[in-house]
């Protein structure tokens, strides 16, 4: 791993929430030097409750998921949670409900950082234009 100050971003990305998913020690330190030299932390769908539960999200609003509102306000009351946005910034802390919002979120990045015809042009290439062919196959299934 580089040094926290090589990224503009560090994105996490969270898991099932009944597993109480915890991040690695060593990963809590890198957050930690992170967020202490002003690298924005992002937080995709159930990663917000990573970064909340690390005390990166203490104070800050947070775009919560409309599927789990009650139980991120239960676990971290020291965050203000919303549910009616797909994505939410508040200061160094960029958060969103998952689904097709992390592909806007990282537009907004993206306009941030370059401009906004390179957001569009991101978007434009995740999003599909026209439907498939009725007749068209489904993917075979990946064997491990």
């Amino acid at each position: 791993m580089n040094s926290p100050e090589a990224y503009d971003y560090l994105v996490v990305v969270g898991d099932l929430l009944h597993g109480g998913q915890k991040m690695p020690d060593t990963t809590y330190a890198f957050l930690q030097e992170a967020a202490a030299r002003d690298v924005e932390l992002i937080g995709l769908c159930t990663g917000s409750f990573m970064l909340a539960r690390a005390g990166f999200l203490d104070g800050h609003l947070t775009c919560v998921s409309w599927f789990h509102p009650e139980a991120f306000m239960t676990e971290f009351s020291r965050c203000v949670s919303c549910r009616t946005r797909c994505s939410w910034l508040d200061r160094d802390r960029l958060t969103c409900a998952g689904g097709t919002s992390v592909v806007h979120l990282a537009a907004e990045v993206i306009e941030k950082a370059i401009g906004r015809a390179s957001a569009v042009k991101a978007l434009r290439i995740t999003i599909e234009e026209q439907p498939l062919p009725f007749r068209t196959l489904q993917p075979e299934e990946v064997l491990p």
